[in-house]
This record gives structure tokens, C-alpha cells and sequence, in this order.
């Protein structure tokens, strides 16, 4: 079975379902996204991973990838194998030493621990053939609904538009994450000049 890669593109409100979000994998040399609907709680491990936010206190998935690192059990990484009547089955793939084991997961956490532990994400081409869809290019998901951009990974232009439409939306918390995000760009080049 050839296994696809998967990157987290970003991370937007559910228009269709209260308190759900849909997290947006992108699909190695392909221009297919995957949406994943989720739940508040793993799209806030997620949102924080990719806006690289700070929260006081560990969230539920941190916890686990801070428990399981204690006893040397690190997550090598998640395969979505299965979309079915419109569910997601993945595995989670883990490691001590030589010993390897999979667990069953539900898609949503398979995502945040893939981003806490820092492992890659990938699929099956008959996934990608039932559930991958194409976005038109310019369809960022700016206009009408709230989007986390891997923010590392957004352009400037993104970034501003962004910030402004969190200002509109009176997210002054969520633009502050951006406004800094831009501001460090910044810095780095005026360094660089």
C-alpha cells in the first residue's frame, strides 16, 4: 500500500455545525485537500501547535505526549487508512526502543498528537480518491470564515489580511497571535539588512 503525505494547511470554524471545526490537510504534489471535521478540544491542541500559541497549563494532548515521553515512547507517525460513510480511521503509530505498536485513534487526535510529537501524517490514495476535494487556488478561506494559517508558513500578505479580518471580527487575541508573527518577520529582516 503506497503511502501519501499529508501536511495540517490550516484550521477553520465549521460553518455547518456548531462548536466543530474542520481542520484542512493538504496532499503531497497535489493540489487536494482533505477536510476533517473535529471537535473544540482537538482544535484547540491544534490551533495552538500551529499558531505556535502559549496557553498557562499543558492542554489534554500535551499531557499525553508529556506522559508518554516520560516512559520513552515517542510517536513515529499516523496513517489515515479508512474513510467510510463519512469517517476518518486512523492509526497511530508509536515506538520504545525496538518495540513498535499501533493504536487505533480517532482522526482528530491522531492530528494533534502528529503535531505534538512532531511526526508526519499520511494516507492512502483511495482516501485521497473518496475524500480529497480542490479548492480554487485564491479560496484561503479569508472571506467568510475564521481560518488558522500554519502562520509560519503564510505569507505576508496572508498575514495581514488575516489580522484584519480578526480586527473585524473584534478576535483581538487572534490578531495579536498574528500581529507577532508579522513583527518577527520584521525583526528578522531588519537583522538581515
Amino acid at each position: 500500500m503506497e503511502q501519501i503525505k499529508l501536511t495540517v494547511n490550516g484550521l477553520a470554524d465549521s460553518n455547518n455545525m456548531t462548536g466543530a471545526y474542520v481542520v484542512v490537510l493538504s496532499v503531497a504534489h497535489s493540489k487536494k485537500r482533505i477536510p476533517v471535521v473535529i471537535d473544540a478540544t482537538e482544535a484547540q491542541s491544534i490551533a495552538k501547535k500551529i499558531t505556535s500559541m502559549d496557553t498557562p497549563r499543558p492542554l489534554i494532548h500535551e499531557v499525553f505526549s508529556i506522559s508518554m515521553r516520560k516512559f520513552d515512547i515517542t510517536a513515529e507517525e499516523v496513517l489515515i487508512y479508512k474513510f467510510e460513510e463519512g469517517i476518518f480511521y486512523s492509526r497511530v503509530f508509536f515506538s520504545r526502543g525496538e518495540q513498535h505498536e499501533f493504536v487505533e485513534a480517532k482522526t482528530s487526535d491522531a492530528i494533534a498528537v502528529s503535531l505534538i510529537f512532531n511526526c508526519p501524517i499520511f494516507t492512502t490514495s483511495e482516501v485521497v480518491d473518496k475524500a480529497g476535494v480542490i479548492l480554487a487556488e485564491d479560496e484561503k478561506y479569508l472571506n467568510s470564515e475564521r481560518y488558522c494559517f500554519n502562520l509560519k508558513e503564510a505569507d505576508l500578505d496572508a498575514l495581514n489580511q488575516l489580522m484584519q479580518n480578526a480586527i473585524d471580527e473584534e478576535d483581538y487575541e487572534y490578531a495579536s497571535i498574528i500581529r507577532d508573527e508579522i513583527n518577527s518577520r520584521n525583526n528578522k529582516k531588519d537583522k538581515n539588512e
